[in-house]
């Protein structure tokens, strides 16, 4: 009878519970079995966003293009996000309406913490990106799933970057060599930082905006109100509190603005207006041979990983 079968797998279990097989056999089945478990769980992993954003994480870090305290800091965001059911569903079971579950559930228990909610987003379209690369989806996603939703919980369009990343390292270079230029410190606030900000609220951001922090002793913290605290943790972070501390030693202590430039007949202290990142960037494209990309004043670049 087919309940009566003896299978290999109770035959193996039987021969070492009688002894037949010796230390060195049991521990290569112990060793075969560990990698096989290994390889199944890798490739489990392969197959949800939790698993592909830890290894794209883990592989940038062994390549040397994160810092090891940012691949930590990006690995908690992870893990808070979608260590859960949908972030280890597997890629066979994600569907349109899945996705909108997902993100309609973070968004209720984020509330109004949008810095998050944007961060989610971000990370959650890497994450798609890279499963329909794979062919692991089972259907096509929208391709304005991500920007509808972040344009509903901001003011500013999210666009993804203009420019490559070899050009970003060169407007970056660019940059650090001209501290002193506030237009151009301004321009590396929005292409450099990713810091969900747009040129209308880069120009118009002031300190009580950017730099609201509590002190503890000799730390300093940017409040959950405070425009640029997406996340304490986030990679840009650092990128972004250096550029507004250059801006800040531009121009007198007691000007409210972060971005402000003095005409040269003129004693007054003014914050940028108008198109002022987009001439810059422009001009700062023609000098580095690098073709310009026009932007709107509107437009936030979204954060990627």
């Amino acid at each position: 009878m087919e309940e009566n079968k003896i299978t290999i797998y109770d035959m193996v279990i039987q021969l070492i519970k009688n002894g037949q097989f010796s230390s060195e056999q049991e521990n290569d089945l112990e060793i075969l079995l560990t990698n096989r478990q290994k390889k199944r769980e890798d490739e489990r992993l392969g197959r949800c966003f939790f698993g592909i954003l830890c290894q794209e994480i883990n592989a940038r870090e062994n390549k040397g293009e994160l810092k090891p305290e940012t691949a930590k800091r990006y690995k908690q965001m992870i893990q808070k996000y979608f260590d859960g059911i949908y972030g280890n569903m597997d890629a066979a079971n994600i569907s349109q309406e899945m996705l909108y579950k997902f993100i309609t559930e973070t968004n209720e228990t984020l509330g109004e913490r949008r810095g998050e909610m944007f961060i989610f987003m971000n990370l959650l379209n890497e994450a798609l990106c890279k499963m329909e690369k794979d062919g692991l989806l089972g259907f096509i996603p929208s391709k304005n799933l991500f920007f509808n939703f972040k344009n509903t919980i901001s003011d500013v369009k999210s666009i993804n970057s203009p420019y490559s990343y070899a050009e970003r390292k060169a407007i970056g270079q660019w940059i650090r060599c001209h501290l002193s230029d506030t237009r151009g410190l301004a321009c590396g606030l929005w292409i450099l930082g990713e810091s969900g900000l747009s040129p209308d609220k880069i120009m118009g951001l002031t300190k009580q905006d950017a730099w609201k922090y509590c002190t503890d002793g000799l730390d300093k913290q940017f409040l959950s109100n405070g425009i640029l605290d997406f996340d304490k943790a986030l990679n840009q972070a650092r990128a972004r509190e250096n550029i507004i501390q250059m801006a800040l030693k531009l121009h007198p202590e007691e000007e409210s603005y972060v971005f402000m430039v003095q005409k040269e007949d003129d004693d007054k202290w003014k914050k940028l207006s108008g198109p002022a990142l987009q001439v810059k960037m422009s001009w700062i494209c023609r000098n580095l041979q690098i073709p310009y990309k026009s932007f709107h004043n509107d437009e936030a670049i979204a954060m990627k990983i």
